[in-house]
């Protein structure tokens, strides 16, 4: 009778654990709310290694817009991480050994995205590289139009694989480059020129 009850309480104990660790797992965040606490921790001044540290607004706001241009999600991505794991205690990585690419609904056209090659045959069909209308409508209509909505860029995943973009809605929607961030945008390898 002894050993009944005995295992009569391990099995309760074990489904009160079990019903905690439930909670607990309901009460982990959504990557948006992770992010949303990033940005205002971030636009504050906050450190995201010392989370007590309040910091400077002014340099808060500037790193924030370091983090939105396009070439700062590799930054963001691991300022963000820090953020996640000292504050939520979230294990994030980044899906690849690599940055990824995400596929965007227009093209990319602005003078750092030409090539060497791009750039020598626009000049050659005597476009006028200072025109961004122009640069764009040639991009769009040349060979590079498919690959070149293949946008390099940095985000992180939880072990379920959640994604967590901290700047795609800044970088993305928000410029229109695309009208949401759907899971299936985020890829490893972008497309061949054709």
């Amino acid at each position: 009778m002894k050993k009944q009850v005995k295992l009569y309480l391990e099995t309760i104990g074990m489904i009160k654990l079990k019903e905690r660790f439930q909670q607990l797992a309901g009460l982990t965040p959504k990557p948006e709310e992770v992010i949303d606490d990033w940005k205002e921790h971030t636009k504050k001044g906050g450190d995201s290694y010392n989370l007590d540290h309040d910091g400077n607004p002014e340099y808060g706001k500037t790193m924030y817009k370091h983090f939105c241009r396009r070439d700062g999600c590799g930054p963001a991505a691991i300022d963000f991480k820090s953020f996640a794991k000292n504050k939520y205690g979230l294990e994030l990585k980044s899906p690849f050994p690599q940055q990824g690419f995400f596929i965007a609904d227009k093209v990319v056209s602005g003078k750092n995205d030409f090539n060497d090659e791009m750039k020598s045959e626009f000049l050659d069909g005597r476009g006028d590289f200072n025109n961004a209308k122009e640069r764009q409508a040639w991009v769009e209509n040349s060979k590079y139009s498919e690959a070149w909505k293949y946008i390099p860029h940095y985000w992180l995943v939880d072990e379920k694989g959640n994604i967590y973009d901290p700047v795609g809605q800044e970088q993305f929607v928000d410029r229109k480059y695309a009208k949401d961030l759907n899971k299936n945008r985020y890829v490893e390898k972008d497309i061949e020129v054709k």
